[in-house]
């Protein structure tokens, strides 16, 4: 995999993550939390605090479909949903308007994925 650095400043403090990727087919994979595909959505839990880096409880594994990859990252204090976050990649604001609606801090990084 090689990967294209991103400037994205990361605000610290934040209760909870999500961690998804979305290759250029627009396909959503989800890391963290874990949503496998039969699964109802899950409820992102409040994450370790403090200063990290943390660990991750979960090793999750998909396999992928395109050759490029967008990983983000989100994190956040208030509920939000899974669903919350996939209606947002699919609506005409975007995920950018959810993060600052949210008060949230979103990173992301490119990936070219090879065999």
């Amino acid at each position: 995999m090689t990967s294209w650095p991103s400037p994205t400043p990361i605000r610290g403090g934040k209760a909870r993550l999500l961690v998804y990727g979305v290759d250029e087919h627009q396909h959503v994979y989800w890391y963290h939390p874990a949503w496998p595909p039969s699964a109802a959505p899950p409820v992102p839990l409040v994450d370790a605090a403090g200063v990290g880096p943390h660990e991750l409880p979960e090793a999750i594994r998909h396999p992928l479909d395109g050759r490029r990859l967008q990983i983000v990252a989100l994190l956040f204090d208030r509920p939000l949903s899974v669903d919350e976050v996939e209606r947002a990649l699919l609506g005409a604001d975007g995920l950018e308007a959810l993060a600052r609606r949210m008060d949230a801090s979103l990173v992301q990084r490119f990936f070219t994925v090879t065999p």
